[in-house]
Parts: structure tokens; C-alpha cells; sequence
């Protein structure tokens, strides 16, 4: 999951430009009048950029990537910073002292980087981003071994990031995408990449899809289809939210020097060993799963949890999955119990090393034990650490630690569990009946999800039902009804919130029986644009609302010339370029007096069009405005019927013309 603290996440910063102005000219309409109409565009769009990631067999330890960008016709201005790499060349940018900045003119302008990938836990390369890595069963061995490499033939590398900052012409917007790709064999998750030949395996469960990535130069242990069951059943069993949709897991050939037996990076990607085994406490493969389920940060006084809770779910899991038997759990565990960790104070880090991964499992598994036997197994430490994925800040403190183990099992859990973790104290390994009173016994298991008619939002620009809530704007509902199912064997209790950014909108709670289902559902109106957050369990999803779009707007007038008393028509269309509403009100003013209004309520990419007329009853230029609009109409008298003109007496034009033609075809006889 990515978290809060994440340093490879692209930095982008966007501002608007001066407004685009345009128009265009009406045609020639019949009988000599003219037509005329007017536009403004809003314009919006994306800047697309596309990494290509390649190979260099002649310069093993780097790798080159190839950075394209899809500018559109609103583009202002755009300054690109690679936070890794050389440059090697470029098309449309210029190099600065602060990044590179684009020349306004090529519509796909790149650049090369030369990326150097070879990086160490230890040495002066320090990793980028966040990174957890998993220590070798001899942890000396860490010192010097690689992290991520490139051999010439194959790679494991972190995806290069970059930070950006573009401005635009208009009243739209325009948003970054990016997509990243490999030239040749490979495979690409959200932050690791794997370049090189191999075979790519996967699997779905609890709405997350796995991609297994063997080199050709791996050997695995296990099988592919064990790995990705293992990791499908534990993605199940882990109710803590914060899944990833994707994720990627590489099988590192084992021919290199690895530091770690295995590494998390960014969120949802990793690499494990490929010699790694699924049928051993220190499971690596669930190890490196469990940190992607993590959505929070720490401070020093709860540095120990991310790793703890890591080493203890996997030995668990693994346990559950019958891939160990529970005197090989509990070795596992009481090492915990012996020197140098057992003295460890695990909120001070200054007083130990690795105490993290040996006693820190052992307490966290001895506080989810006091919590299932506090709770009567309506708890267990999966709260504790799904508390810790939806804190508001996401820097977890030891305090809110504290609380989330006592709002899951106990003030007296919570004084249990701040003795082992602020004191030298280290608690005993339980025994297996121990383990069977308080993990064989029935336990709630609650798995929820928002249906595809989950979400409806209703307001003055569209009335729908989805599954994912759209861009919203002020002014518009949305009501969310969440799905919750009970597999496990004791009734739950279920939550569900949606604030915002300075008060809650709505809360609500519902307690589900084992084997049924049920409905939770929270709404709110948005009277002001921001960032609000749904939570369900402890799964969060982000809810944006902005302001609406302003539409694009075409006017027309019929004629800038008139007779007196004639209707001249103002016809007006508006449109919706953006992916979320837009409104637009346009007063019809007549030499300043406001004569009809219409507003514009559009859902996205929806045409209106609006059409009135103005009758203009003395002679003389009006000026005719629809919004920043404006046409001058000239107005002339009419004459009269049967009124003298000038012409012979008796004799209009038309009878004139008439005498003539009779003259002609008489002399044409005559000859």
C-alpha cells in the first residue's frame, strides 16, 4: 500500500495560466445578412508521459530509460526533474540547473536518461523511497549485498521517478498520467521493474490481482501456483484494508549477492528470493505481502511495529495454511525470549538491533492472543493494525498505538502491551493449548465491499448509480452502500465513516451474525471542494470534489442587420469537455438590459443548447450580449406599403421591370 512517507511518488505542481482566448467568424447568411458567433474554449486534457525502460548489455549496472511526453494544445509551460539518472539526450527540452524545461513547441518532446541501478542496504548508495527489507538468517551478511541490480542480461530495478510542474492556457485543467513500459522481455509493477527474459504468472483473490515474475536465470523453490496461493489465501485471511489492487513480486535469481532474502518498495511491489520457501516460519514471500498492507508510518517510539507485525503474519498465516505445525510457530517466536533481544526496549531503537524481527513478533503475537481472550474473539491484532492503516495523519504515535490496542481489546491489553514495548521486560512464549484456547476458538471475519451499484450520486447535474464514486462537485450527493459478509464463526461489528477535511459527514454501524450480510450506508451533500475520505472497515478510498467546470460556449446571432419589428435569434450551445459537471449561467442582455437567462447544468462530456428571440422594435445599433459576448445588430425603417418611392407615377419596380421585358420581346418580333 502506499504510504504517507513515500519518497518515490511523483511530485507534480500545477498552476493556471493566462486564460485562452479565441473565436470564430460567422458566414455570410442569405439575403445579405450576416451571421455572426463567438466561442471560448475551455480547454482540458492530459499530459501523458511514457517511460520506456532498456536494457544496456555494454554498460551492465545501468540501464536506460527513454521519457516521452503527449503535450496538449493547452500546455503552457512544462519543467521535468529526474530524481535519478544522467542525461544522455533530448528533443524539445533544454537542460537547466534545475531539471530540464520543455521549448513550448514540440508537441512529444523526450529525453534519455542513463539510470544507474546497482545499489546496496548499507553502502553509499543509500535506497531510495520505502523500502523493507528482509534480513538473511546471518544478518552480517547484509553488509555489501545488493538491493537492486542490473547484470547486463537481466535487472531488478526501482521504476525511475520524476517531479514535474506544467501550466496551461484556459479555465480548465490539465492533469498528468503516465505509464511505464519495457523495450523487450519484462515486466513492470507501480515502483519495481524486472527487464530481462523470464515468465510472468498470476492470480486473483479479495479484489487484488498478483504478478508473479521468474527470470529466466531464477530457480524456484516452490512452484508458482503455491506462491501466488499462499499469497491470494493470506490477502483473504489479513483483514487490515489498505489492498493494493496490483501487485508485484519478483523471484531474484540467487547467482547475485544479495543483501536482503527480500525487499518491499513503495507500496505494492517486491523481490524475494528465489530459493525462498513457503514451508518455514520466516516465510519471506508473506514477509514482503504483509509490508504492502501497511499504510502507515512510524515515529521512533513505533519504528518496531512495521517489522514485527510483518515476521509475526507471516508465521502465522503460514501456520494457518497448515505449511508449518505450531512447534515451528513457536520457535519462530521465542527467539524473542534470548540475548541480545530479550533486554530490548523495542520503543527506544537505540537499544537494539534487529529486535524488530526477533522480539518484536513475539510481543505483537502475544498482544493478539490477550485481545482475542479480552475480546471473546470479536478482536483480534488485525484491528490494532487496521487502526493503524486509517490514522488521520498516517504517523502513527506510541500513544495511538496504545489506543488502537485498547479499543480492540482492553485498557488492561493496552497497559499489557505498553509494559513489553517501553520496558526491558520480555513475555514468555504461550504453549499450544494456550494457542488453541485463544486462536482455535470462533472468530468474527468480516469481508466488505462497495457492490457496482454501490454508489449513487444525485444532484442538479445527473442522477447514477456506479461502483466506484466519480469526481464529484459541490453542490451534488453521494449516498455509499457497503456490502458486509461474516466468514468467520463469531458476529462482528462493522463501521463505516465519510468526513471531511474539518468535520464528519456521516457515520454509521451495523453488527453482522456469522454466515449473513449486510448493508452499511453513509451519504453527504458537498457544499465545499476538497479531498473527503471514505472509510468501511479499514479500507479508505478518496472522494474528490472540486467546483464545477466551466462549459465551452458558442453563441450565434441570425443576422447584424434588421428591419424593424423582425425577431433576430440568439442561439446558444454549451458543452462539457471535463470528466466531472460543469455550469455555466448566461444572461441575454440587450443594450443593457437583461431580457432572458439560461443556465447550463451539464454532466460530463454532455451538449445543451439554448435558443431565444430578441425583437427589436425602433431603429438603430443594439448590442446584443450573451455572457462575455457581444454583437452590434443594426436596425433599419421599413417603408410603408403603397408609399410614392420616386419612380414614375403609377409605376413601382417591379411593373417597370416588366414594361421593359414586354419592349424587348416586341422588337425581337418585329425583326
Amino acid at each position: 500500500m502506499k504510504r504517507a512517507t513515500i519518497l518515490v511518488a511523483v511530485l507534480f505542481v500545477a498552476a493556471v495560466a493566462p486564460a485562452a482566448v479565441g473565436g470564430v467568424a460567422g458566414a455570410a447568411g442569405a439575403g445579405g445578412a450576416a451571421a455572426a458567433s463567438n466561442a471560448t474554449q475551455q480547454s482540458t486534457g492530459d499530459l501523458v508521459r511514457t517511460t520506456t525502460l532498456r536494457l544496456t548489455p555494454d554498460d551492465p549496472g545501468a540501464v536506460a530509460a527513454v521519457v516521452e511526453y503527449d503535450t496538449p494544445s493547452n500546455l503552457a509551460s512544462l519543467a521535468v526533474r529526474a530524481r535519478s539518472g544522467t542525461v544522455v539526450s533530448t528533443d524539445g527540452f533544454t537542460e537547466t540547473e534545475n531539471g530540464l524545461q520543455w521549448d513550448e513547441d514540440t508537441e512529444n518532446p523526450s529525453f534519455t536518461l542513463s539510470v544507474e541501478v546497482n545499489q546496496t542496504i548499507s553502502g553509499s548508495r543509500a535506497l531510495p523511497g520505502d523500502v523493507h527489507a528482509t534480513p538473511r538468517p546471518d544478518a552480517a551478511q547484509e553488509s555489501g549485498g545488493y538491493s537492486f541490480v542490473d547484470v547486463g542480461s537481466w535487472a531488478i530495478l526501482p521504476v525511475p521517478q520524476f517531479s514535474s510542474q506544467w501550466t496551461w492556457y484556459g479555465s480548465g485543467s490539465v492533469t498528468l498520467s503516465s505509464d511505464v513500459t519495457v523495450a523487450g522481455e519484462g515486466a513492470v509493477g507501480g515502483t519495481i521493474a524486472y527487464l530481462g527474459p523470464g515468465a510472468t504468472y498470476s492470480a486473483t483473490g479479495s479484489g487484488q490481482e498478483f504478478r508473479l515474475v521468474v527470470p529466466a536465470a531464477a530457480s524456484l523453490a516452490e512452484s508458482p501456483d503455491e506462491i501466488l496461493a499462499s499469497l491470494t489465501n493470506a490477502s483473504a485471511f489479513l483483514q487490515v484494508g489498505a489492498r493494493d489492487e496490483h501487485v508485484l513480486t519478483v523471484a531474484a535469481p540467487t547467482s547475485v549477492n544479495w543483501g536482503p532474502a527480500g525487499l518491499e518498495y513503495g507500496g505494492s511491489d517486491s523481490w524475494v528470493l528465489a530459493d525462498s520457501r513457503l514451508d518455514t516460519a520466516g516465510n519471506v514471500w508473506l514477509h514482503e505481502y504483509v509490508h504492502t498492507r501497511q499504510d502507515f508510518s512510524t515515529t521512533s517510539a513505533t519504528q518496531w511495529v512495521t517489522e514485527a507485525t510483518a515476521e509475526y503474519y507471516a508465521a502465522l498465516l503460514t501456520l494457518q495454511q497448515d505449511r508449518i505445525g505450531f512447534d515451528a510457530f513457536a520457535d519462530h517466536l521465542r527467539r524473542g525470549t534470548r540475548s541480545p533481544y530479550a533486554s530490548a526496549v523495542l520503543a527506544n531503537p537505540y537499544t537494539w538491533t534487529y529486535a524488530n524481527y526477533v522480539k518484536g513478533p513475539l510481543v505483537y503475537g502475544n498482544v493478539d492472543r490477550a485481545i482475542r481472550l479480552a475480546s471473546d474473539g470479536e478482536h483480534t491484532a488485525e484491528d490494532v493494525l487496521g487502526r493503524l492503516n486509517v490514522d488521520t495523519d498516517g504517523r502513527v504515535t506510541q500513544s495511538e498505538f496504545l489506543s488502537a490496542v485498547a479499543a480492540a481489546g482492553s485498557d488492561d491489553v493496552a497497559s499489557y502491551a505498553q509494559r513489553y514495548t517501553q520496558t526491558p521486560a520480555v513475555p514468555d512464549m504461550w504453549s499450544r493449548a494456550a494457542h488453541a484456547a485463544a486462536f482455535a476458538g470462533e472468530v468474527a471475519r468480516l469481508v466488505a465491499s462497495v457492490p457496482p451499484e454501490g454508489v449513487r450520486v444525485t444532484g442538479p447535474y445527473r442522477n447514477t448509480t456506479t461502483g466506484r464514486a466519480p469526481t464529484l462537485v459541490t453542490g451534488e450527493t453521494a449516498n455509499v452502500s457497503v456490502a458486509v459478509t461474516n466468514e468467520g464463526g463469531a458476529t462482528g461489528s462493522f463501521a463505516a465513516a465519510l468526513t471531511g477535511p474539518e468535520r464528519t459527514l456521516d457515520t454509521a454501524a451495523v453488527s453482522v451474525p456469522p454466515g449473513e450480510t449486510r448493508r452499511v450506508t453513509v451519504a453527504g451533500t458537498f457544499s465545499e471542494p476538497g479531498a473527503y475520505t471514505l472509510t468501511y472497515g479499514y479500507e479508505t478510498r478518496t472522494i474528490r470534489v472540486r467546483a464545477p467546470a466551466t462549459p465551452n460556449a458558442t453563441v450565434e446571432v441570425n443576422a447584424t442587420t434588421a428591419a424593424v419589428g423582425d425577431a433576430v435569434r440568439v442561439s446558444l450551445t454549451a458543452s462539457n469537455p471535463a470528466e466531472y459537471p460543469a455550469t455555466g449561467t448566461y444572461p441575454v442582455v440587450v443594450d443593457g438590459e437583461t431580457v432572458e437567462t439560461w443556465t447550463a447544468a451539464l454532466g460530463p462530456a454532455e451538449t445543451a443548447s439554448f435558443e431565444t428571440s430578441v425583437t427589436l422594435e425602433e431603429p438603430g445599433a443594439y448590442t446584443i450580449e450573451v455572457g462575455d459576448r457581444a454583437f452590434t445588430v443594426s436596425v433599419e425603417e421599413t417603408q410603408a406599403a403603397g408609399e410614392p418611392t420616386g419612380s414614375t407615377p403609377g409605376f413601382g419596380i417591379a411593373v417597370a421591370l416588366v414594361s421593359v421585358l414586354v419592349a424587348l420581346a416586341v422588337a425581337s418580333r418585329r425583326r
